[in-house]
């Protein structure tokens, strides 16, 4: 029952548009996997207020972030 509600929930949503998706698989999370390699340079380029830099050292504390404005 439950299972079937969850189906017609997502239909619903993904029929105007929208999906679902658990956070724990989001690419924000993950980062694609790049959390598990010992990254040490960033390039941020277009860098607008800073929101990825400030994830990204967030991330990867030991990283130097380079942000390239336009």
């Amino acid at each position: 029952m439950i299972v079937a509600m969850k189906r017609v929930i997502k239909w619903i949503f993904n029929s105007i548009g929208y999906d679902i998706v658990r956070v724990e698989k989001s690419p924000r999370i993950f980062l694609l996997g790049l959390r598990n390699i010992p990254i040490r340079t960033v390039i941020d380029v277009g860098a607008n207020m800073g929101q990825f830099a400030g994830m990204i050292e967030r991330v990867f504390p030991e990283a130097r972030i380079f942000c390239l404005l336009r």
